[in-house]
């Protein structure tokens, strides 16, 4: 078999020699485990729970192995339950998640995916378009034969629907993105606003280094912090402004474009004086509808104009004192608020977070659009069941029914040893 050639799974070779891994994080710990898969389990000793300590595991292991075990590979039992059916490959995946989790809403999605909710609906779809595709074969092998196929307009109510359920899934692909990997939050302002400040405020503790010289941040500075269950990634950058230094430059160019690939941009003006030129060009940078004014130096006397920034289209306006650690409750608040209004949802909703799964599903989408362009074109039958079949084939790499070896072997190396 090819190395990259897709095969069905109960095609897939599966060796069932004993395996063997430390389980437990390396380190101290009350407990230790040693986990052990294979034909000769039983004789060995299906798995060892001992004091913690690695030396103490590190002993244990080699006896297992002097027992006839071998080490286990990265995520080898997680590809074993896999292989023996106990569950698919997104199934499997999803464990990555459960154990990335940053916060209870990220792991409760990722719990719904390792139960089964992201395989129901991607093996239901499947099976509805290996059907249309088994009979549009039939319609094609036997032209003359006195059977009833589904009409075109059949077919075509089935297209919609599938249509319609893909794209609904892409759609909320990026809010699971953001429960995966974390909101993105940029800190954006013009020199010695007081970025940084807000930056340590936020995280609780001092991170990022806090002067009166313009431009001592000249690289993104990244923090996590967990808001209302929502993960964010808090981005502190470089001050916009025009500069001949070309270390700045660059960390300017650097602002700019974290500007553009933000979820939300945190936008830092100083409320102790009047906007500057660097003011009004930061704000033709950010997005209005996700963006949040900042008015810093509260603790000052105000002499910005507010109605300015009203003006520009800047609805979310907070006065905060970085310095004092003052407003950040609105901040988060403000934060939480953009993140659930564009399309609220529970812990309990299917989102699909993994990338692999999004980009398969992208490209299954594209292929229904292209079988429903023909059907609309009065195309023959032929041209219609290949994007239907390939589409199939696309779901089937999702749950694993149809996957490469080579494929299969690098999503089981993501894992840690143990998993």
């Amino acid at each position: 078999m090819a190395e990259n050639k897709k095969t069905h799974k109960e095609d897939l070779v599966y060796e069932e020699d004993t395996i063997a891994a430390i389980s437990t994080p390396v380190g101290e710990g009350g407990i230790g485990i040693v986990r052990i898969s294979g034909t000769r389990t039983r004789q060995i000793i299906i798995e060892i729970n001992s004091h913690g300590g690695m030396t103490v595991l590190g002993e244990i292991l080699e006896l297992v192995v002097r027992q006839g075990a071998r080490i286990a590979a990265p995520g080898e039992f997680t590809k074993r339950a896999f292989l023996n059916g106990r569950i698919d490959l997104a199934q499997a995946e999803s464990v990555i998640d459960i154990i990335k989790a940053k916060t209870r809403m990220g792991l409760q999605v990722a719990v719904n995916q390792l139960e089964g909710r992201l395989s129901e609906i991607i093996k239901e779809s499947r099976c509805l378009l290996l059907e249309a595709v088994a009979n549009l074969e039939a319609a094609i092998d036997f032209p003359d034969e006195d059977i009833i196929f589904p009409g075109r307009e059949e077919l075509k109510h089935l297209l919609d629907g599938l249509i319609k359920k893909f794209t609904e899934l892409l759609k909320e692909g990026k809010r699971g993105r953001i429960l995966r990997e974390g909101l993105k939050v940029v800190i954006v302002g013009k020199p010695n606003v007081g970025k940084s400040s807000l930056l340590n405020a936020m995280l609780g503790k001092k991170r990022a280094i806090v002067t009166s010289i313009p431009g001592t941040t000249r690289d993104l500075i990244t923090e996590s912090i967990s808001i209302n269950s929502v993960p964010v990634v808090l981005y502190d950058t470089a001050g916009i402004r025009k500069v001949s230094d070309e270390i700045e430059k660059e960390g300017i160019s650097l602002s700019k474009k974290s500007i553009k690939d933000a979820d939300i941009v945190l936008f830092l003006v100083d409320g102790s004086s009047l906007l500057e030129k660097e003011d009004f060009l930061i704000s033709e940078e950010v997005k209005k509808e996700k963006t949040i004014v900042l008015v810093n130096k509260n603790d000052l006397e105000e002499r910005i104009n507010i109605s300015e920034l009203e003006k520009m289209g800047f609805e979310n306006i907070i006065r905060i004192s970085a310095l004092k650690a003052e407003g950040i409750d609105k901040i988060e608040e403000g934060i939480h608020r953009i993140f659930v209004s564009s399309r609220p949802y529970g812990i309990d909703s299917v989102l699909v977070t993994n990338i692999r799964h999004q980009a398969l599903l992208k490209n299954g989408l594209d292929l229904l659009l292209e079988a429903k362009s023909g059907l609309e074109k009065g195309c023959s039958e032929d041209f219609v069941v290949v994007p239907l079949r390939e589409t199939g084939e696309r779901l089937g790499e999702i749950t694993g029914e149809t996957i490469s070896e080579k494929l299969l072997d690098e999503i089981f190396s993501r894992f840690c040893i143990g998993k």
